[in-house]
């Protein structure tokens, strides 16, 4: 009996010091609530945990403020998370391109959603016939649009080529048509609104083509940034697309 007292004296004595070193600043960061058993302990205490009582007898319940602390500095968390999700998620489509390009973060200001569908037309499809004219798959054009809106990395993969799927999945016209589909849903056109009437001013006045072109190069540097390199990536593309304009018609 006397062995047994002093066994169970022994044991209450370690419980009680395990929970003070539980209750110190260097261990607190570790805390967290048991729901299940009501208790408080810590994940550094491996012993307090293992030999935590079933009764509340030497470890009590958490005060109010430490289970308020904790949820929410568990909601805070679960907050955060939230918004790394947001960040790293956006639509591509009705969105300005400066925003699409500080999202993207690319070596070069050109959407992801342009190069890669410029990228898939010049493998696959820069002989074919009316690749602009014609229109895609309407059903296929709007899967294209909701994967690149989901930020499906897989169907930029694709465009890219660099997918291990076929390297030619989707019709040649809905990636044409999902590229016109991209400018057409642009808040600002390419041209900007400030811009867009100068542009148009161009073509319907009669310029010898020196003074046509010098014109053209002053407005094009009037645009953002952004748009300027677009704009030329687009004209080098579709220059190409003309090269083989008595093939592609």
């Amino acid at each position: 009996n006397n062995n047994n007292s002093n066994n169970k004296n022994s044991t209450n004595k370690e419980l009680i010091e395990l929970h003070k070193q539980s209750q110190s600043a260097k261990l607190d960061k570790t805390r967290y609530f048991d729901v299940q058993s009501h208790t408080s302990a810590t994940v550094a205490s491996e012993k307090l945990i293992r030999l935590r009582p079933v009764n509340n007898s030497i470890i009590q319940y958490p005060s109010k403020s430490f289970c308020s602390a904790n949820f929410s500095t568990q909601n805070r968390n679960n907050r955060n998370v939230k918004r790394r999700e947001k960040q790293t998620k956006i639509t591509i489509f009705g969105k300005p391109i400066i925003e699409i390009v500080e999202f993207e973060k690319s070596y070069a200001p050109v959407p992801k959603i342009v190069e890669g569908c410029i990228r898939y037309i010049r493998a696959h499809a820069i002989h074919t016939q009316g690749i602009f004219r014609e229109s895609g798959d309407r059903l296929e054009i709007e899967y294209l649009r909701k994967c690149i809106d989901s930020g499906d990395q897989e169907m930029y993969n694709i465009l890219f080529g660099k997918s291990n799927m076929s390297s030619k999945i989707f019709c040649s016209h809905s990636v044409a048509s999902l590229l016109k589909l991209y400018f057409r849903t642009l808040p600002q056109p390419l041209f900007t609104l400030e811009l867009a009437t100068d542009f148009l001013e161009i073509q319907g006045f009669q310029f010898d083509q020196e003074s046509c072109v010098n014109r053209l190069k002053c407005l094009i540097e009037k645009l953002p940034w952004p748009n300027s390199i677009i704009l030329n990536f687009l004209i080098s593309f579709l220059g190409l697309i003309s090269n083989w304009q008595t093939i592609n018609k």
